[in-house]
């Protein structure tokens, strides 16, 4: 039965046989990039928006942190493709609308079974397709005998495209149920992961879009005077990086979505308002101005 491959640069997709490969080498990646770069693939330029990558993956109702994974999926195929986010040749960013993967042909290939009655030469069909072969009338016996086995052959080939094509509307039936049941096996496997060891309290984390960095307000390191705002990579055991030096009784950050710049809001005595700053630190630079109520 035909299937449909996808290729793109050096690159060569199998979504049914969940395989990706370059240069007829086959590459390592992980379940959800995999299950997310066919999505992309398959929707032949179109922009996927993440609610519809969320409903893809996950199903409606899911209760895990989508926009971490999301981001962590983005990377890990830009990665193995070797895809530059700045100048991407094949999945940009559509900002403010999602993904598209651009670039890739489409192709059926026939995952062929063997042809029946064909030895290379044509074996006995050779007598029925060509009568000057032998004298007229002198036909080997053979030219008759070779029927049944041609008959036979035709009713192994039947049984096995109606096995084949049995098996491929079962597994398409079953599909959503065996992807909701190990969805379901992950979430319960799932194990908190420690990203601080601070004193004092922490609040209003939000991951880059990138996922290694974690934003976060605390107001352990001012004696408890007010929260600044801090960063820390993901996956690292250096000490977070601190960003402001004015505490504020409420601060709350938000990501860029090219993850240069954070936003944060911050509310204080003498100095309320929006704010913008580098993730690498700087000077702050204030947007809007607000009167501390």
């Amino acid at each position: 039965m035909p299937t449909q491959i996808y290729r793109f640069g050096d690159f060569e997709l199998d979504p049914s046989a969940f395989q990706l490969r370059q240069r007829a080498q086959s590459l390592k990646l992980q379940r959800i990039p995999m299950e997310l770069l066919i999505f992309l693939v398959e929707k032949e330029g179109q922009v996927a928006s993440r609610q519809e990558i969320v409903d893809r993956l996950w199903g409606k109702d899911v209760f895990v942190d989508t926009e971490a994974w999301i981001n962590t999926a983005i990377r890990k195929i830009r990665q193995t493709l070797g895809d530059d986010p700045e100048n991407p040749k094949f999945l940009e960013t559509v900002t403010g609308k999602g993904y598209r993967f651009v670039g890739a042909s489409r192709e059926a290939v026939e995952r062929g079974l063997p042809s029946a009655g064909n030895d290379g030469n044509g074996g006995g069909i050779v007598a029925a397709r060509d009568p000057q072969t032998f004298p007229a009338g002198k036909a080997p016996a053979i030219a008759s005998t070779d029927r049944p086995s041609r008959r036979f052959g035709g009713k192994w080939l039947t049984a096995l495209f109606m096995i084949a094509a049995t098996l491929a509307i079962a597994a398409f039936v079953l599909r959503g149920s065996i992807r909701r049941l190990w969805r379901l096996h992950e979430f319960q496997n799932l194990r908190t992961v420690r990203l601080t060891s601070l004193p004092g309290t922490i609040a209003s984390p939000t991951f880059s879009p990138d996922g290694t960095q974690v934003a976060f307000a605390w107001k352990g390191d001012a004696n408890g005077a007010g929260f600044d705002l801090f960063v820390q990579v993901v996956d690292s055991s250096d000490a977070p990086h601190r960003l402001t030096s004015h505490p504020a009784l409420r601060l709350a950050p938000a990501w860029s979505p090219d993850g240069h710049t954070i936003a944060f809001s911050r509310v204080a005595d003498d100095n309320s308002g929006v704010f913008l700053v580098s993730p690498s630190g700087g000077v702050e630079r204030k947007k809007i101005g607000r009167a501390h109520v």
